[in-house]
């Protein structure tokens, strides 16, 4: 502004090389002020959504390196539960699936609903099994939830209704198929079954039993040593 008073201020016997200089001045600090205004919008670090922060990184005044983390922020309106499905389940879901949740810190009662979102086509293997992670899309509403609570997921994969179902822990493997324990009379014998579609604590019996048929489950001991006399399951 001081140039521009003096350039406003010169009447017309000033040299016009006096005159040419001056406004040439003028337009190099302008352009320096235009300059320091992008640099400091750069300088300016902006969210490219509207969130809650919840951790700062950056110290004040200290030098920032090229992608540090500065800031953590959450968007809680929108939230997701990350999913580790083994490969054994990931052929027999779909995105757009949809999927019910609880979680340990609320009353298991409360269910909420979701959407599995895009399934991965790469994993991790961990432990002779590859993971992959699917994200669950679902809108919390009132509840009290926060960053970080352990999630449980039930993802329907088929339906029957109807059913011959046994638990789970009665089925056992043998070089000659399935099999389950049975009480025959008073005494327990192998008997083969072909079994079906099973939710990983019940299973559903095809052929080999029928209704009214006694199968024990067995029992872990507690003790070193194996399993315990087990239970009836009719």
């Amino acid at each position: 502004m001081e140039l521009e008073e003096r350039l406003a201020s010169l009447g017309e016997g000033t040299d016009t090389v006096d005159l040419a200089k001056a406004q040439a001045q003028v337009l190099k600090l302008e352009g320096q002020v235009r300059d320091a205004e992008i640099a400091l919008a750069e300088g300016q670090l902006r969210a490219p959504f509207d969130g809650t922060v919840l951790e700062v990184k950056a110290i004040p005044e200290a030098m920032a390196s090229p992608g540090a983390e500065m800031v953590t922020i959450a968007d809680y309106s929108a939230l997701q539960v990350v999913a580790r499905v083994s490969e054994l389940d990931v052929p027999k879901i779909r995105e757009g699936q949809e999927a019910t949740l609880t979680f340990d810190a609320l009353d298991p009662q409360t269910k909420v609903l979701g959407r599995l979102g895009e399934i991965p086509r790469y994993g991790r293997y961990e432990s002779g099994i590859t993971y992959y992670q699917v994200n669950v899309d679902f809108t919390a509403g009132e509840l009290p939830l926060r960053d970080g609570f352990a999630a449980n997921i039930a993802i329907p994969v088929g339906h029957k209704d109807d059913v011959l179902m046994i638990p789970a822990a009665a089925v056992w493997e043998s070089p000659d198929g399935t099999q389950v324990t049975v009480m025959d009379g008073d005494r327990p014998r192998s008997r083969q079954i072909r079994i079906g579609i099973s939710d990983g604590v019940n299973v559903e019996v095809l052929e080999g039993l029928e209704e009214g048929d006694t199968v024990i489950v067995p029992l872990r001991s507690p003790y070193r040593g194996g399993m315990g006399p087990g239970g009836m399951y009719r």
